[in-house]
């Protein structure tokens, strides 16, 4: 009977000495995933800090394009408004070499 329990004991032994393994393996794994996963979160912290700052500028560079577009269309309303009142007379061919002949 005592040799029954010792053998029973053995068995469980050796099976609780295997899962002792496995556990260990899964752990490096988890130890190795987790290392990966920083690197990784790095990394996406990073990225998000550049595009946040990319952001910003295309928002400045969004507002100058805005505030261009504004000049842009005061100087074509004057240019508009000028070409009324001047009138740049077109030469004709014979206006053209009036006065050139001696």
């Amino acid at each position: 009977s005592l040799s029954s329990v010792n053998t029973s004991l053995s068995s469980v032994n050796t099976s609780l000495s295997s899962v002792n393994t496995s556990l260990t393996i899964l752990s490096r794994y988890v130890t190795i995933l987790s290392k990966y996963v920083t690197i990784l979160s790095k990394y996406v912290t990073l990225i998000s800090k550049y595009v946040t700052i990319l952001s910003k500028y295309v928002t400045i560079l969004s507002k100058y394009v805005t505030i261009l577009s504004k000049y842009v269309t005061i100087f074509s309303k004057y240019v508009t408004i000028l070409s009324k009142y001047v009138t740049i007379p077109a030469e004709d061919e014979g206006n053209a070499d009036r006065g050139l002949d001696p």
